[in-house]
């Protein structure tokens, strides 16, 4: 049965490929062992290995190998590997809370999702405590959305001031079934932020989805 992979997959050169999948199939190995697996050279599997160590997709350790006093350079995949291979996504998701609505009641998907921004809230709170000014809370609340999936970019910053355009979300399938999900995530954002979170659609770019405003708008200081 063929692997449904990522489409981003398809922009890894075949002989990376082809390191990533032998040695999830297979477990850490020399590149020895893995040119004799895929074929060709040593060199050209130990340059594949090597780039792929660059790259932050293996890594690189030393053991005692089968000759006395030469340690073997043994290669496994590192943990950004992992997430090149297919993971439970959206459809999943959606399932569970339907689920969920099936079983315990029609606002109980709503309830789970409060939950987990109000985690959110408290993570993001945590470690945004050190940042006092707009300009610091904006830099680290790109930052912590960057690291959790979104497309953000900075619009403008200013004393009490703060626009975002959004060109990505990970959640949109979750939005897209249960719109209120989106008011949740803003209430969440305007407490982060100690500001007043407004919201607005722009128009779609072409055939893709429409990007998504936020302003902060915080009150002046006594």
């Amino acid at each position: 049965m063929p692997v449904r992979i990522p489409a981003f997959w398809d922009l890894i050169r075949p002989r990376w490929r082809a390191v990533l999948f032998e040695l999830k199939v297979s477990g850490a190995m020399p590149a020895s062992e893995l040119s004799a697996k895929l074929g060709g050279s040593y060199m050209a599997a130990r340059k594949s290995c090597e780039d792929l160590v660059k790259a932050g997709y293996l890594n690189r350790t030393r053991e005692s190998g089968k000759i006395v006093g030469r340690p073997e350079i043994i290669f496994s995949l590192s943990e950004k590997a992992l997430h090149l291979f297919p993971q439970c996504g959206p459809g999943f998701t959606l399932e569970l809370l339907n689920l969920m609505k099936c079983m315990h009641g029609e606002n109980a998907p709503e309830r789970l999702i409060f939950q987990y921004f109000q985690g959110l809230k408290s993570r993001y709170q945590a470690a945004m405590q050190r940042s006092d000014t707009m300009e610091e809370k904006a830099a680290m609340l790109m930052e912590l959305r960057e690291a959790d999936g979104c497309i953000w970019r900075l619009d403008e910053v200013a004393a009490g001031f703060m626009r975002i355009v959004e060109y990505h979300h990970p959640m949109q399938a979750i939005f897209a079934s249960y719109p209120r999900v989106v008011h949740m995530e803003q209430g969440a954002l305007g407490e982060i932020m100690g500001a007043k979170c407004v919201r607005s659609e722009l128009p779609a770019l072409k055939e893709e989805q429409a990007r998504v405003v936020l302003e902060f708008d915080a009150p002046a200081q006594n």
